[in-house]
């Protein structure tokens, strides 16, 4: 913090866009600004402005409780009186919406936190609220405006409304990937795709009911996953001991006639449930639920708590929102009960059409299978497993790329069987392995990697990014790279912003988001970027030099990375730059991580462990 701020403040004045500063005299010593957005911050440091940034408020915050527990607190509303309110067919509803509700959760605590903090620092008399955006942007204006309305009674202090609802949707400031999850109204391109994608799904179904017939009786897996995943999977898949049964739409290649045809002739099961229908006594039911939250929430509660219950009454049990989850239910019924698969295989931890699948087939008593992708070092505890008794776990087994994935599963308390079956995607990896630079040769192409954390790492500074960003794209430029390339997450709408910021601050650089992520590796000489991306490993796969960033503060657990070397601080990078340091073999990382070597065909060893479990 520039050295010339009060320690006290009559008046904090909260700002994320450039027009908000016109209405506010910089030249008033007992106000002081707090911005969201991290350039106007910047900007207004540069004038000599009374300014900081909201996340001063979050220095120093205790997050372990929200660390371990957002996805079980996601859950917390539907229970009342010891109950699930939200059952339909012993299933429930309120669940579904667990993701959705993560966010609202995080975007609560953040704000809470930054207000409370900052009125205790400072002792304001008065706050003056024109717009504080989250770093998620999912929680809208007038739920802000409520939130720190109520923070500011609680605090004694007095608070003014400025907030133009007009301007809710103007992105001065980017937000992250994480918002827009409610769906939008389908457009007339999209009902003509879902007609041909049900017509496919219905010719592929029937001629999958004439192929079931032919042959050996074979256990049949229920796969519910990514192209990702289920495309090595088929790839592999050599037609004997197990049979796979992919929905029709989600075939990987379903615009490819031959492979449609290849995976029938191999024994893939094709199979398509088309939409259900609620009765009448099934919307009464949906209409009991919303009634009885209605009813049981008029009792006063903490601010966190009535914007969390305005939110769901809002956006959550709405007709047509629980009734698409209901539809839901009975079509996984009708799924599983027309079908008959003997277990099923999904890498969904989050989806709610999947999660509700697995818990229709647990009711059944069928056996469930997940994998896992991502790094996963986090402690977030995840209901599927076992980790909120509450409910049971929904997941039998979980096939785990190695001894990270095991080492999670056991920090978070998952009460399901543990199987190693290697990274369905290593052999993508190995693939990628590149020519080594020639020994003694000087560096010239450096790619930086946006320096992006999940949403639920409540320690982390998305600060923390931009200072990263400036400061790293800096000093390569000083240490003599040509070419500097930073490459951000294609779902982020930032590169505008990271445009502006390299303005600024006269950053000799390429922006990029788009176009495929080997080609930019291949291009590059050294690559810095974040231990939370997936990128990384593909990135220590190809050999190119990685330097692995886990800025402080930071959620995940450095343990994770034995015998390796992880840059906690900005400085360590550019001092690692500055010697000339060479990551240590990438390998081992990958194998922490993948089980590579251990491992070689993480596919057949999938298959194979299905065919134990059909055998046995």
């Amino acid at each position: 913090m520039p050295v010339y701020l009060n320690q006290r403040y009559r008046r904090l004045v909260f700002v994320t866009r450039d027009r908000h500063l016109e209405r506010i005299d910089a030249r008033d010593a007992d106000t002081l600004i707090v911005s969201a957005n991290w350039l106007l911050w910047q900007e207004a440091l540069a004038r000599g402005e009374h300014c900081v940034h909201t996340h001063l408020g979050l220095v120093d915050w205790d997050t372990e409780d929200l660390d371990q527990n957002l996805w079980l607190k996601a859950y917390d509303w539907v229970y009342d009186n010891g109950a699930d309110q939200t059952l339909f067919r012993d299933i429930s509803l309120g669940r579904k919406f667990a993701k959705e509700i993560s966010f609202v959760i995080a975007d609560v605590a953040r704000l809470d936190r930054i207000f409370r903090q900052l009125i205790e620092r400072f002792g304001p008399q008065e706050i003056e609220y024109l717009d504080c955006k989250t770093d998620t942007g999912y929680l809208g204006q007038a739920y802000r405006v409520s939130l720190i309305r109520h923070i500011c009674e609680d605090c004694n202090v007095a608070f003014i409304d400025g907030s133009d609802a007009g301007e809710a949707n103007i992105r001065e400031m980017p937000i992250n990937r994480f918002a827009g999850l409610m769906q939008e109204v389908p457009s007339t391109r999209d009902r003509i795709r879902t007609m041909v994608r049900s017509g496919f799904g219905f010719l592929a179904n029937s001629a999958s009911r004439v192929l079931r017939r032919v042959g050996e009786r074979r256990n049949i897996v229920l796969m519910l996953s990514t192209h990702l995943n289920t495309t090595p999977l088929l790839q592999s898949y050599d037609g004997k001991h197990v049979r796979p049964m992919l929905l029709a739409d989600w075939f990987p290649n379903k615009s490819d006639l031959r492979s449609v045809l290849s995976a029938l002739r191999k024994g893939v099961l094709l199979v398509h449930t088309g939409p259900q229908k609620l009765t009448a006594a099934e919307r009464n039911r949906l209409d009991e639920i919303r009634a009885y939250f209605e009813k049981c929430w008029k009792t006063k509660t903490s601010a966190q708590e009535k914007v969390l219950r305005d939110y769901v009454l809002d956006n959550v049990l709405l007709p047509g929102r629980l009734a698409e989850r209901a539809k839901e239910v009975k079509w996984a019924e009708a799924l599983l009960e027309t079908h008959r698969p003997d277990e099923v295989f999904s890498d969904a931890l989050t989806n709610p059409m999947v999660k509700t699948v697995l818990e229709v087939a647990t009711l059944r008593g069928l056996r469930t299978n997940s994998t896992l992708h991502g790094q996963f070092i986090q402690p977030t505890k995840i209901e599927i497993f076992g980790c909120d008794p509450r409910v049971p776990p929904v997941v039998t087994r979980c096939l785990t790329w190695g001894r990270v994935h095991e080492k999670w599963l056991d920090s978070i308390g998952a009460k399901c069987e543990q199987i190693r079956t290697g990274n369905l995607i290593s052999g993508k990896y190995r693939k990628m392995a590149l020519p080594a630079q020639a020994p003694g040769a000087k560096p010239k192409r450096a790619l930086v990697l946006q320096y992006a954390v999940p949403y639920n790492n409540f320690a982390a500074l998305t600060s923390n990014e931009y200072e990263y960003y400036v400061r790293i794209v800096r000093e390569l430029k000083a240490l003599g790279f040509e070419e500097i390339c930073v490459k951000i997450h294609p779902k982020v709408p930032k590169i505008e912003y990271y445009n502006r910021i390299a303005a600024f601050f006269g950053l000799s650089c390429t922006v990029v988001e788009q176009g495929a992520f080997e080609t930019f590796v291949k291009w590059a000489d050294v690559v810095i970027g974040p231990v939370h991306s997936g990128a990384m490993l593909e990135v220590l796969a190809s050999g190119k030099p990685y330097f692995p960033a886990m800025l402080k503060p930071d959620s995940a657990d450095p343990a994770y990375f034995p015998d390796s070397t992880i840059y906690r601080e900005t400085d360590d990078i550019i001092d690692a730059l500055k010697r000339g340091d060479v990551p240590e073999n990438p390998w081992k990382i990958l194998n922490h991580f993948t089980s590579i070597d251990e491992i070689p065909d993480a596919a057949a060893q999938t298959w194979k462990n299905f065919t134990l479990a059909s055998d046995g």
